[in-house]
């Protein structure tokens, strides 16, 4: 475990992380598991300790966001193709 200097919202969860002491920071000890997560880990007794629950409710939020990017991935992939189609029949 290492010493980081962490933000705390007012929610209880870090919601910033440095290296160096700054204004409103204070200081941790983190294993490089929980460092720089952000959100889902809590300060307790001088100890950056992950929120596990709090942590998978936020992966389970970025998911749809990657599915969705997917969906739209696709749909350019067959504009393109239909585009090309397009072309070789007036080429033709």
């Amino acid at each position: 475990m290492n010493i980081h200097y962490v933000t705390v919202g007012n929610d209880g969860y870090i919601d910033g992380w440095s290296n160096s002491k700054e204004e409103n920071t204070i200081d941790v000890l983190a294993d490089e598991s929980t460092v720089n997560k952000l959100f889902c880990v809590k300060v307790i007794n001088k100890k950056a300790i992950l929120d596990q629950e709090q942590y998978e409710k936020l992966q389970d939020e970025i998911h749809p966001e990657q599915t969705e990017i997917e969906k739209i991935r696709e749909e350019l992939l067959l504009t393109q193709e239909a585009l090309a189609a397009l072309f070789e029949s007036n080429l033709g």
